[in-house]
């Protein structure tokens, strides 16, 4: 408990980072009320005229289909937070039990494993995730798993550098010495001590997700039955000069949620890393 006052003290204090958890907030409530706030269905058809400006009806204007695009932007909160939020937990997954196990067992098994990584981190991510959501099917399942196989690296390598450090402190000695199992000196002695980090590179991973699941959906590589800021971006396109808000909104609110994402890391940063608190 009193840890917990402090790592809330501590974060307070990073006035970015509470800014943007309180925009994180903002997006994860509107994608649980979207159906009772969104003014019209997201697929319907000519509810108003089609490319009209924003107005008083139609905050953020309509499209080519005179889809209010209003309604479609709270939609696709929905994806994006659920693809983000998902593929960042199942990355961070991966990568701990990569990382764990290289760092605590080194040699070839640390090798091999880091020649994967290295392997993961060398290739460019989004056409790899193009090439393997054109192989796999553009469905949302697929998407989360390509995005957190991509994302997995960098938690292992960040994992397996602070248990290269901590596995050669005392409390492991000891714990070796009166025979615990490694599997409990891994989980239970040196992966608490190593969370830190983890915990604050997993939402700068929410936001790599969310970029990569908008990069695939505006090259036409996402759920078709899914809303997403990204297919709109893609529907956008041929109309930027006469229509800017079809672009302009969906953009803006990928923009806001990557930073939004990126500001919590930094503020958990500075929570959980100790020589940052002392400054």
């Amino acid at each position: 408990m009193a840890f917990l006052q402090s790592f809330l003290t501590t974060y307070a204090q990073s006035k970015l980072g509470v800014v943007g958890l309180s925009v994180f907030l903002v997006f994860i409530v509107l994608a649980v009320v979207t159906p009772y706030i969104a003014p019209f269905d997201p697929d319907a058809l000519l509810v108003g005229k089609p490319l009209s400006p924003p107005s008083s009806t139609y905050i953020m204007g309509t499209d080519s289909f005179g889809r209010d695009v209003l309604s479609r932007i709270l939609y696709g909160t929905r994806a994006s937070l659920l693809v983000g939020v998902l593929a960042a937990t199942t990355s961070a997954i991966i990568g701990i039990i990569v990382g764990a196990i290289a760092g605590y067992f080194g040699g070839r098994i640390d090798d091999l494993l880091m020649r994967v990584a290295e392997f993961f981190i060398v290739l460019p991510q989004f056409f790899l995730a193009l090439i393997m959501a054109a192989i796999y099917g553009p469905n949302l399942l697929n998407i989360i798993l390509i995005i957190s196989i991509l994302g997995w690296p960098t938690t292992a390598r960040l994992l397996r550098a602070q248990f290269l450090y901590l596995r050669e402190l005392d409390f492991v000695a000891a714990s070796k010495v009166v025979g615990e199992p490694k599997i409990r000196i891994i989980f239970a002695e040196i992966f608490p001590n190593a969370l830190s980090p983890i915990i604050a590179n997993s939402a700068l991973l929410v936001g790599t997700a969310v970029l990569l699941e908008s990069g695939l959906s505006f090259m036409g590589l996402s759920d078709p039955n899914v809303f997403s800021w990204g297919k709109m971006l893609g529907e956008a396109q041929n109309y930027i000069r006469q229509a800017w808000w079809l672009a302009t909104f969906p953009g803006s609110c990928i923009f806001i949620l990557v930073l939004a994402a990126n500001l919590i890391g930094d503020g958990l940063d500075q929570a959980l890393n100790p020589r940052l608190r002392a400054v």
